[in-house]
């Protein structure tokens, strides 16, 4: 089997192997409605909430490179969609 290199420069020898980036998603609502309101008029309309704000503070480092990692504050708050 040939060996690959990840994005980051990482040799790895299988595709499959899993890697943790060690992100978090955040928690996100949404709602939709949809009416056909005759042969020509459709209407659509919809609401979210994402849960921005767990990004405030972010962590970037790479273990086995010898770079010290750094921490990124930013006052990120939650976001309404309509």
């Amino acid at each position: 089997m040939r060996a690959w290199r990840d994005p980051i420069g990482k040799q790895l020898d299988d595709p499959h192997e899993e890697l943790d980036l060690g992100v978090t998603m955040p928690q996100a609502v949404s709602a939709a409605i949809h009416h056909r309101w005759d042969d020509r008029l459709n209407l659509l309309g919809g609401v979210g909430w994402d849960d921005i704000s767990r990004f405030s503070r972010v962590q970037v480092g790479i273990d086995d490179n010898g770079i010290p990692g750094t921490t990124v504050d930013e006052d990120f708050r939650d976001t309404w969609h309509f």
